[in-house]
């Protein structure tokens, strides 16, 4: 699915972009840094639990439809720790820009998907 090759590549240029010191040094390292970059792994991580269930029921339904809306709902804190980067002068509005669309395309693809979901496993 291309929503896991659109995230994966989030995950790559989250942690280029906040592995440079320069722009994350150590003092923001746990605060930050760590945050941004667990946060696009769970991101995946969430994905991927989702696409494990094979809905059989409504149960299975909810349990899917939950991992996808923790997906969303880390994607708006990713996108507000990058808007506080770019508030605090730690990255460039092109920098803040291309990463912010890097974010909003799992969420475009993470929405399709839900509603595809819906359609599909509406009589269960």
């Amino acid at each position: 699915m291309t929503v896991f090759a659109k995230c994966r590549d989030l995950i790559a240029y989250t942690f280029q972009i906040t592995n440079n010191t320069k722009r994350f040094p150590k003092s923001i390292r746990f605060t930050v840094t760590n945050r941004l970059q667990e946060m696009t792994l769970l991101m995946y991580e969430n994905l991927l639990m989702a696409n494990e269930i094979f809905p059989v029921d409504v149960e299975d339904v909810r349990d899917r439809k939950r991992y996808q809306q923790k997906t969303l709902a880390l994607s708006k804190q990713v996108l507000f720790l990058i808007e506080l980067s770019l508030e605090q002068g730690r990255i460039e509005a092109g920098s803040a820009s291309y990463w912010s669309g890097l974010v909003e395309e799992v969420q475009k693809l993470t929405g399709k998907w839900m509603q595809s979901d819906s359609r599909r496993f509406q009589n269960l």
